[in-house]
């Protein structure tokens, strides 16, 4: 009777802890301890697109004050540098990681660009905020790609060292074709330099991409909205992260022009979560700043070597958190206040923290 009763009350316990998390799952940024339930299926290949945009130069991360007395550390480097390797690992050759552009602060430009090459991106999208720093970003080898920056001179693609109009990578049996398209402000000026329709621009790529067989193709788009810091007030303020407006529509006006079935996947630049389907194609992009990693897992027809549509899951972005609130699981507090329930459990808990997780690893202090 003693072993029954205690079998009882620990299967309460640990069904409380996951129901406490279930709970909060659709505004839950974090896998401590993902386990997927995957079944080799040998009619299919599977990719793991991970993707980044709008670092902004955030090198130290970000500072989250969620109560008076409770600052929290979001991204920096180190700690996205953690959360990448973790997927490398786990993933390994079915791994893809894409970055959105907008790399660049006003300080430690070289820094952040010698980071980042360490990260291992397949490709980076190259946008006017790149371009105002030629000279730097010329000067450290990563793969940028932009098919819509043009040489008047020449009437052809911006050359660099480093950057390329679209990029042909190969995983898990899979050639992956990579085109990049950017738009820039008004007002900036660019010697030389003109900025060619996107969708003109990613018809010539994928042309030309046809020609080297690729199976299937990713779309990277940065559409410049206007941004500024995030709001704030007594008890929930972020400090130092910028909020775009919803570019959206912007996105949605550039996938209507494009042939249909002509892109398998798009990551957007802009800094705001977005990671759903537009027109039938998955899109990811997140809030930037080193603060999220966005993810989707991507099944191809072994033989076709077509994706799958149906098998296609867009996942919450992960939150690069060091520390998480233990009562959820992860260190993400919402702005919208339908989910105040979410932050007045963690202040019923008293904000109690513990290390943060991920596929089963912790974070190194």
């Amino acid at each position: 009777m003693k072993i029954t009763k205690l079998f009882f009350i620990m299967a309460l316990l640990f069904g409380s802890a996951s129901c406490s998390r279930d709970k909060y799952s659709n505004e839950t940024f974090s896998y401590p301890d993902w386990k997927e339930n995957d079944r080799p299926e040998y009619a299919f290949k599977k990719l793991v697109f991970a993707s980044t945009n709008s670092f902004l130069g955030k090198n130290e991360g970000v500072t989250e004050l969620v109560a008076k007395s409770r600052v929290l550390r979001i991204g920096g480097f180190e700690t996205l540098q953690f959360y990448v390797n973790t997927l490398r690992e786990k993933y390994s050759s079915e791994l893809i990681l894409l970055d959105g552009g907008y790399l660049l602060g006003k300080e430690d430009k070289e820094k952040t660009l010698e980071s980042y090459k360490s990260l291992g991106h397949d490709a980076i999208l190259y946008t006017e905020n790149e371009l105002s720093d030629f000279d730097i970003t010329n000067s450290i080898p990563l793969p940028f790609v932009a098919s819509n920056i043009m040489d008047i001179a020449t009437g052809k693609n911006k050359e660099g060292a480093n950057l390329a109009p679209y990029r042909v990578i190969e995983k898990n049996g899979i050639r992956v074709g990579i085109i990049g398209t950017t738009t820039f402000k008004k007002g900036i000026q660019f010697n030389g330099i003109y900025f060619e329709d996107p969708v003109l621009s990613f018809l010539k790529a994928k042309k030309e991409l046809k020609e080297q067989k690729v199976d299937i193709t990713v779309l990277l788009v940065h559409s410049q909205t206007e941004c500024s810091p995030l709001p704030s007030d007594e008890e929930h303020h972020i400090a130092g992260v910028i909020e775009c407006a919803d570019s959206s529509a912007d996105l949605e006006k550039i996938i209507s022009r494009l042939p249909t079935g002509s892109v398998d996947l798009i990551i957007g630049g802009d800094a705001f979560n977005l990671n759903q389907n537009i027109s039938g194609i998955p899109v990811l992009q997140n809030q930037g700043q080193g603060m999220y990693i966005s993810l989707a897992k991507v099944y191809v027809d072994a033989v076709s070597k077509k994706i799958v549509p149906e098998k296609t899951k867009i996942l919450n972005p992960v939150k690069t958190c060091s520390q998480f609130f233990a009562k959820t699981s992860d260190c993400h507090i919402s702005h919208d206040a339908s989910r105040l329930h979410k932050i007045n459990a963690i202040k019923e808990d008293k904000f109690k923290m513990k290390l943060a997780k991920f596929l089963g690893k912790r974070i190194p202090l």
